[in-house]
């Protein structure tokens, strides 16, 4: 005879539904209000968002623990629940590959702030950062907390748009020099430039944008709504006047890779390839609309540099566009006549990634070699001092000089420090604590410190040492590998996936902060309840 099912008690229905109320809480906080709270406009500005993020975080995370608490103190009262070393391993055989990832990176991130000689800047992170220990716990625990208790409504996606879309109109506006929340009041002409909507650094900008806008591009490609399609098309036209207005160069690797990932998907059909053609053109259409507004307004638009003004103003552009919409034209009339199965195409797809791969090492080689010449006197034949192919300290706006100092600092740690590296945030407190880097990096930066190798990459083995490093890397990787093939099942993560592409890419010229990494880890949660979650409602 079957052992009859015990009802749920009243607090454990009740209580699911209140922690789930209390993340939406904190998701409309993070997605919707963060973005635009400036404190006293652009002074101390990473500050005061870091101090927002902290208060919110700990209350969302007090709040949902103590009602897990009581839900558990009530499981076990009600002896749905044993606690021992079967209920652990049960947990651990039934945790994904990007779960583990996530623990064992919170692990060695733990060991490395125990171990740092620098404990107490490890703990909350350089000044102005603030990506300490404390921050790491905050993105694990959002991780397991949000991926274990949030039962998925699609508010969540109107929040992210709706909250980003607001703060890119902003910064467009401040590249023409609108600026209705009078954040620019008292800065000098050669900072404006350098500080963008209500998010401050222009950097810091551009990572928030390249983390959060592929999920509108994603919904421009995917949707089946016409509603929903047209109004993801108004997000995807300021995403991209964002992009190529915020004068990072960093935004345009991001949008490489986001590109790519969407063509080789878009091989599955006839209809998704031609909504990637779509996506192509509403992009270099914006571009070129951006750049006619930057000469029709030239007394109000702000000079950007080299790449951001090449794309939406150099005739090459104006050919691409020509040459995607023919394309697009006659993708159209092949299909429409029954000609065209792109599926059976893939081979252009393969050839196509092919050359943009051996191409990006092409260019790596190139810049090697000819570096190399140029630095031993050797200029015979073809050499370049382009910015962009001759690595010396200033290339990359002295990254060159920064990611040499990495790989001094690497080469010369101990094999302790190699594995668990000098502690989370810890590189400025470690570079200036020895004396031959310390009198090297003040000739060079003069009273700024260097807080990072600006290279998140880089730095995170500095930080958290082989390990740590090999555990953090392959959160991202695991993430976009389950992502995309949990994709054909639940959509809405292959969003997530090209989030942590375009992350990954734009963050090999920039680093963790407050505006970018904590918004990867809320979606890597999202992402993973919404595998987990049999009921949910798909996005059209």
């Amino acid at each position: 005879m079957k052992k009859k099912k015990q009802k749920k008690s009243t607090l454990e229905i009740i209580i699911p539904h209140i922690q789930n109320h209390i993340l939406e809480l904190y998701f409309i906080a993070m997605f919707f209000i963060y973005p635009f709270y400036r404190g006293t406009g652009f002074v101390k500005m990473g500050q005061r968002k870091y101090e927002f993020f902290r208060v919110s975080a700990i209350a969302m995370i007090v709040c949902v623990l103590l009602l897990a608490c009581i839900y558990g103190i009530v499981c076990v009262r009600q002896k749905r629940v044993t606690f021992n070393l079967n209920f652990v391993k049960e947990i651990w055989q039934k945790a994904s590959a990007l779960d583990r990832a996530v623990f064992v990176y919170g692990i060695c991130a733990t060991i490395s702030y125990l171990f740092s000689d620098f404990r107490a800047e490890a703990w909350e992170g350089a000044n102005g950062w603030f990506m300490g220990m404390q921050a790491q716990l905050f993105f694990v625990l959002f991780y397991f907390l949000i991926s274990r208790i949030w039962k998925r409504k699609n508010r969540v996606i109107l929040y992210i748009l709706l909250g980003s879309a607001g703060t890119f109109i902003l910064a467009i506006l401040h590249r023409f020099m609108i600026d209705p929340l009078h954040m620019y009041d008292g800065l000098k002409e050669w900072q404006i430039l350098q500080f963008l909507s209500t998010l401050g650094q222009a950097t810091w900008y551009s990572s928030f944008v390249c983390t959060i806008y592929p999920i509108g591009i994603y919904l421009f490609w995917y949707c089946m709504n016409k509603k929903y399609r047209i109004l993801a098309a108004v997000y995807s036209v300021i995403a991209f006047a964002t992009v190529v207005t915020q004068n990072s160069d960093s935004a345009f690797i991001s949008l490489v890779l986001l590109l790519l990932a969407l063509f080789w998907v878009s091989f599955a059909s006839n209809e998704k390839m031609k909504r990637f053609l779509e996506v192509l053109l509403l992009m270099l259409a914006d571009f070129k609309v951006m750049g006619l507004l930057q000469i029709i307004f030239k007394d109000r638009a702000i000079q950007l540099d080299r790449i951001s003004t090449f794309m939406s103003q150099s005739v090459e552009t104006w050919i691409a566009l020509v040459v995607v919409a023919g394309l697009y034209v006659g993708f159209c009339c092949l299909e429409k006549a029954g000609k065209l199965d792109i599926t059976k195409w893939c081979i252009v797809r393969n050839i196509t990634v092919g050359v943009c791969g051996a191409a990006v090492l092409g260019m790596i080689l190139f810049v090697a070699v000819n570096t190399h010449n140029i630095n031993s006197g050797n200029t015979e034949g073809f050499v370049s001092y382009n910015q962009y192919l001759y690595f010396d300290d200033a290339w990359g706006n002295r990254r060159g000089s920064t990611w040499k100092h990495t790989a001094d600092m690497w080469n010369d740690f101990s094999i302790g420090q190699k594995l668990i590296g000098v502690g989370p945030d810890c590189y400025s407190a470690y570079s200036y604590s020895v004396p031959e880097y310390a009198e090297r990096l003040q000739a060079e930066w003069g009273k700024t410190k260097l807080t990072n190798s600006h290279n998140e990459w880089m730095n995170i083995f500095i930080c958290y040492g082989l390990l740590g490093a090999i555990a953090y890397i392959s959160i991202f990787i695991i993430a976009i590998r389950r992502f995309s093939k949990e994709s054909t099942v639940r959509p809405f993560v292959f969003a997530i996936a090209l989030c942590a592409l375009s992350y990954m890419g734009h963050n090999t010229f920039c680093y963790q902060q407050v505006l970018c990494t904590p918004f990867m880890f809320i979606l890597f949660g999202i992402g993973e309840a919404m595998i987990r979650d049999e009921k949910g409602k798909e996005i059209e």
